[in-house]
């Protein structure tokens, strides 16, 4: 049954990237825009990860995705090492970089994290910015490589289905072993998790730096198909998008993340100008929250319908007695029977 809840998502997800991908075989279009969710839910994931399973709500997920972003270019392009390298140094400088981190903050508060991971964020993108030679400065790095089955837009869609594949994957292992139980412990009750003689600080640590990991890989697939990078390619909103996206879908949920990545990328490519963005994003949040408060993945929708109809039970019922009320205060004032 273990197993069977662990691979569920991922064989759902598996599903339906390959009728996606099926249906937009033919049209770059459509495949640019499966590329970005499959881009986008790479962070997402991570932020799942981090603020869902661990409680930890980043907002440098989409800081690190840069980070991984520019290890890569700068690996493959400016040191001129094999490209398989540049995956590895996507995957573990922002690992490294996020482990260092999370052993001085996870101990704040959770407004005091997400304040301090913004602030993450703001100091890699002016670092960036400020790199020199290293990151091309504000003008950016150009002719990044990649491998050749990615030259094409339908071969960047499938690898961006497999990497996303693949983190749900870890993901629903991590969530589903004992070291997921123990880590709701940790999320939950620190206090409780030091008694049971669980070493809070590492822990974290170690989520935080697989989450890392997994927007560093979205960094990679991002660099790697638009062979461009410039400080403008991960601004900060993108962190705030993916929180909206991970609290729509579900952050307690594996394929929520996804979900809500899914929803906000397609929704936004209709809006028909970027001004308008803001207030669907306001919109579509509030409805979110007042609708699904849990995410929609993370709702019990079963209890909700039964809730409804006792609800419209209860209101039909009351009817008749308020009507009665209003009869019998009316036959008062005038002196005559209701």
């Amino acid at each position: 049954m273990t197993r069977f809840r662990t691979h569920r998502p991922v064989a759902v997800l598996a599903l339906a990237l390959a009728v996606v991908l099926a249906l937009t075989w033919q049209s770059r279009p459509d495949l640019d825009l499966v590329l970005v969710v499959c881009t986008t839910g790479l962070v997402a994931v991570s932020l799942g990860l981090v603020y869902g399973q661990a409680g930890i709500l980043s907002v440098a997920q989409g800081a690190f995705a840069a980070v991984g972003a520019y290890a890569t270019a700068i690996v493959t392009t400016q040191w001129e090492l094999p490209l398989w390298l540049g995956l590895v140094a996507a995957l573990v400088v922002p690992a490294v970089l996020a482990f260092v981190l999370a052993r001085v903050i996870v101990r704040l508060s959770t407004m005091a994290l997400a304040v301090a991971t913004l602030l993450l964020a703001e100091v890699i993108g002016h670092a960036i910015a400020a790199g020199g030679e290293l990151t091309g400065g504000f003008i950016g790095i150009a002719g990044i490589d990649s491998w050749e089955f990615m030259s094409d837009r339908a071969g960047a869609a499938v690898t961006g289905a497999v990497l996303l594949v693949l983190a749900v994957l870890v993901v629903s292992h991590l969530v589903h072993s004992q070291q997921g139980r123990a880590l709701r412990v940790v999320a939950t009750d620190t206090t409780l998790a030091r008694s049971l003689g669980i070493d809070v600080t590492t822990r974290l640590s170690v989520v935080f730096a697989l989450g890392g990991a997994i927007a560093g890989s979205a960094g990679w697939l991002y660099a790697s198909t638009r062979s461009f990078l410039a400080p403008d390619s991960f601004p900060v909103l993108l962190s705030l998008e993916v929180v909206m996206m991970v609290i729509i879908g579900g952050k307690r949920t594996v394929l929520g993340p996804v979900l809500g990545t899914a929803v906000l990328v397609v929704v936004l490519d209709l809006v028909p100008a970027s001004e308008l963005r803001g207030v669907f994003y306001g919109a579509l949040l509030v409805v979110a929250l007042m609708l699904f408060p849990n995410g929609v993945l993370g709702s019990d929708w079963r209890s909700a319908g039964r809730r409804l109809r006792r609800s419209g039970a209860a209101g039909d019922d009351a009817r008749p007695a308020v009507v009665q009320e209003r009869s019998e205060a009316a036959a008062a004032r005038t002196g005559s029977p209701a």
